[in-house]
């Protein structure tokens, strides 16, 4: 009877699917079965997670280069190669792209190298990558090379995203490898306050020095002109090291009106939260002319008389960080530098463009980020050190949010 009973439902299911088939969609026999119950990753899949701190992604990169020989070389070309693991993927609403800062070791001079990856999305609705907008920039030494990626292949799977691409510049032929998964599912493990991270963050930066001078002797340079600019006499040091960097000088005007830095110092740093981003305050102190007027072409008495100097009051800069996870601590990353200060003068506002806009903020900017970019490392070790002995372990921190006042601090689930 049970079995009688049996044959009889699976001949009425067998009706009823038969009887719906036309409100359902064909599945394509050639086609994987699961390929409609998983949907592959894309980048807007990538930014939406990330965007809502709902999950991380990592990319890992491989790069190898051929550097073309040159007239001293014959005929024998360099090779370099390159790689980087699990770099945290950041996404910002708004933008078409997923970006990756990812530092590295080269293999043959075990220099720190510097990557900036942006991968944009195709804008046709699909929200996968757009092969012919893979932006890689590599910073090797003195040497920049920035280019899209050719020749693109992209592997699209439920769980990572595979990227192989070339290019070629400034005499570099590179293979490129791109990798991109989902971190591991983390786990809210534990907060710490805005405060006391802050703390740790200026108990580590009250040593930091910084300088920016252009101002020297009088001297005549190869063209024969008069001046008193002096080189790479400006610095940032941090963590005991010092990276010194160059500020041109300005002239303004027929006459040859000069303008110079002279000896501003930075007199403090004190940082504190502005929602998730930590706004460090650089107060260089005022003393004297910071901005300081020479004319080259005017008689040797009336050289400094007739271009007038102009002080910095209320002299500040602000510095935007990111708050990020690095080796098993959390470490910071420039975001943008700002100018928060007065002038004294009514005639500065040429100046300032020309000076402090146009250079001296990009030049700040670049040095810092270069500065902090360097010591990465060094800044996560001391971090991990002050928290060390405050009782707090960031060793196995892999990801970070924020709410209201605290820092979570969110680990691997094992």
């Amino acid at each position: 009877m049970k079995t009688i009973l049996s044959i009889i439902t699976v001949i009425c299911m067998t009706f009823s699917i038969q009887a719906n088939d036309s409100n359902n969609p064909k599945i394509d026999k050639g086609k994987n079965l699961r390929s409609y119950f998983f949907a592959d990753m894309s980048i807007s899949s990538i930014k939406a997670d990330v965007e809502a701190n709902d999950r991380s992604y990592f990319m890992t990169g491989s790069f190898t280069a051929i550097k073309a020989p040159n007239a001293k070389q014959g005929d024998v070309a360099h090779t370099v190669d390159v790689s980087f693991r699990n770099e945290l993927i950041i996404s910002k609403s708004g933008n078409d792209y997923i970006q990756v800062n990812a530092q590295a070791k080269r293999n043959d001079n075990n220099s720190n190298n510097e990557f900036r990856i942006y991968v944009n999305q195709d804008n046709g609705g699909q929200g996968k990558i757009d092969k012919s907008n893979i932006k890689v920039n590599w910073k090797t030494g003195s040497t920049e090379v920035a280019n899209k990626l050719t020749n693109v292949s992209i592997i699209y799977q439920e769980d990572s995203i595979l990227i192989v691409g070339t290019t070629q510049k400034g005499g570099y032929t590179i293979g490129v490898t791109l990798a991109i998964a989902k971190a591991p599912v983390a786990s809210k493990g534990f907060t710490i306050s805005k405060t006391l991270f802050t703390g740790f963050v200026n108990a580590y930066l009250g040593n930091m020095e910084i300088k920016l001078n252009n101002y020297g002797s009088r001297y005549r340079d190869t063209a024969g002109d008069i001046s008193w600019f002096v080189e790479n006499e400006s610095f940032v040091e941090l963590g005991g090291n010092r990276f010194n960097f160059n500020i041109p000088e300005y002239t303004r005007g027929v006459r040859d009106k000069k303008y110079y830095m002279n000896n501003m110092n930075l007199n403090s740093a004190i940082s504190s939260f502005n929602g998730d981003q930590l706004n460090l305050v650089l107060i260089f102190e005022e003393d004297g002319a910071e901005l300081k007027g020479m004319c080259s072409n005017c008689a040797k008495f009336r050289e400094d008389n007739a271009a007038p100097d102009y002080q910095l009051d209320d002299n500040r800069w602000n510095v935007q960080l990111n708050v990020v996870p690095f080796n098993g601590s959390l470490t910071l990353e420039v975001v943008d530098v700002s100018y928060l200060g007065d002038v004294d003068g009514a005639v500065f506002g040429e100046l300032f463009e020309g000076i402090v806009k146009k250079t001296v903020i990009p030049i700040m900017e670049s040095e810092f980020r270069n500065a902090f970019n360097d010591q990465r490392a060094e800044i996560a070790r001391q971090i991990r050190t002050l928290a060390d002995s405050a009782n707090i372990d960031l060793a196995s921190v892999t990801s970070i949010t924020f709410e209201g006042g605290n820092i979570v601090l969110h680990t691997n689930r094992s």
